[in-house]
C-alpha cells in the first residue's frame, strides 16, 4: 500500500458524491452506522521496518512495523474521512486534515519518504502503507481491500 496525494482522487470523491445525490459530509457533523464501532483514539505513528531500541512492534498480515511511542497525528488533526474508490475498482481510505495537521503531514512525510506511515484504532494497528511522496496538500489516502473495508475504516475514524 503506498500513501498518495489525493487531489485528484478526492475531488472524485466528491464528485461521485454528489452525483449519488448525497451532500459532502461535515466530518465534526458524522456519525458512523450503528454497525460500525467509531474508534476513541485515532493516531498515525512514523513507522519503521526494521527493530530499533525504543521501538514496540505491531503485526499487520503483510508483516510487522515498529513504532515509536508518542504520534506525530492523532483525530484532532483531521477534518474527514472518506470510503473513496478509482476507476480501475481500486478502494481507499482518503484524509484530509486541518492546516495544522496539513502542516504535521508535509513535514513528516519529506524526513519519511519511503517509511511506513502507521495507522492505529484504539490501539489496533489497521494500515502501514509506505509514504511514496512528500505530501504538501493536507490530503492522503491509503488502499485497502474492499469497499466495506474502506467505508468501516473511514466511519471509525470519523467517530463521533
Amino acid at each position: 500500500m503506498l500513501i498518495r496525494n489525493v487531489r485528484g482522487i478526492w475531488a472524485f470523491a466528491v464528485v461521485t458524491a454528489l452525483a449519488g445525490c448525497q451532500a459532502p459530509r461535515d466530518f465534526a457533523a458524522s456519525t458512523p452506522s450503528e454497525a460500525v464501532r467509531a474508534a476513541q483514539t485515532v493516531e498515525f505513528y512514523a513507522a519503521q521496518s526494521v527493530s530499533q531500541p525504543g521501538l514496540r512492534p505491531a503485526a499487520l498480515p503483510g508483516g510487522t512495523v515498529y513504532l515509536p511511542d508518542r504520534p506525530v497525528l492523532t483525530r484532532v488533526d483531521l477534518t474527514d474521512a472518506a470510503a473513496l474508490h478509482d476507476q480501475q475498482g481500486r478502494f481507499f481510505v482518503g484524509l484530509r486534515f486541518t492546516r495544522e495537521g496539513a502542516q504535521k503531514l508535509n513535514e513528516l512525510s519529506l524526513r519519511h519518504v519511503g517509511k511506513p506511515l502507521a495507522l492505529v484504532l484504539d490501539g489496533e494497528l489497521v494500515a502501514a502503507p509506505r509514504i511514496a511522496e512528500p505530501l504538501s496538500q493536507g490530503v492522503l489516502s491509503f488502499s485497502v481491500d474492499s469497499a466495506a473495508t474502506a467505508e468501516e475504516v473511514a466511519a471509525r475514524i470519523r467517530g463521533g
